[in-house]
């Protein structure tokens, strides 16, 4: 991991190899995780988890990785065209939303 920087809007994570977290949210807030991916050269595989919450993360158009996208208790909007491809994007929720937006970086 490169870098670690919280603020008011949220917290920024920079990272330049793999990468997985855990989110555990324990209160009736609303939590949303939007991460955006832009240089994915050096990241092959991305493991995101949490028990409750919203994942929306954005990708370069035609990002080919592999894709598995799994919630317990809600909606996964993934990309358009399933890829065979060396690295992983892997989203499992307890509950919550996933949707995977290609091209709006």
């Amino acid at each position: 991991m490169e870098q670690i920087m919280p603020d008011a809007a949220g917290l920024t994570v920079s990272f330049v190899s793999d990468l997985g977290f855990s989110v555990a949210k324990f209160n009736d807030a609303q939590l949303t995780m939007n991460i955006y991916l832009a240089d994915m050269s050096t990241l092959s595989r991305l493991v995101i988890q949490s028990n409750r919450g919203d994942v929306r993360l954005y990708v370069p158009e035609a990002f080919e990785r592999k894709y598995q996208l799994l919630t317990n208790n809600g909606t996964v909007t993934g990309p358009g065209q399933e890829y065979d491809a060396p690295g992983t994007v892997k989203i499992e929720l307890g509950s919550g939303d996933i949707e995977v937006i290609e091209g709006s970086l």
